[in-house]
């Protein structure tokens, strides 16, 4: 899956894990170019986008819009297990809801009394 997104021009360009890929463009502008190059250049490596897995995240973006065959959206996207997007969702997605489902979990196991012994 890889995910195009514009964020900011002091991010580190690109991260590459086994056939996940993400990639952070200053201007939306350039993803046509972009996905050409990747298109061509994956030709002599074997490497082929799955552009009906690929997304573009924006934020504050009124609509979801189509770009070089890109779906580009401002709504939050997963990548490698965790949310891109604004600083505050991010939180949320990414550490609220793992934080209440780990003290959900430990509610669970304070009521069986066991006791661990180091």
């Amino acid at each position: 899956m890889g995910i195009f997104t514009w964020w900011s021009h002091n991010s580190d360009p690109s991260s590459l894990y086994v056939d996940d890929v993400a990639l952070i463009l200053e201007h939306m502008d350039v993803l046509p170019k972009v996905r050409e190059l990747i298109q061509f250049y994956g030709q002599f490596i074997g490497l082929e986008l799955n552009i009906s897995k690929t997304m573009a995240y924006v934020p504050h973006l009124a609509e979801l819009i189509v770009v070089a065959g890109v779906r580009v959206s401002s709504e939050p996207v997963k990548y490698l297990g965790s949310f891109l997007c604004d600083q505050e969702t991010v939180e949320n997605l990414n550490f609220e809801k793992a934080l209440a489902k780990m003290r959900s979990l430990g509610s669970k196991w304070r009521c069986r009394s066991l006791t661990l012994k180091v």
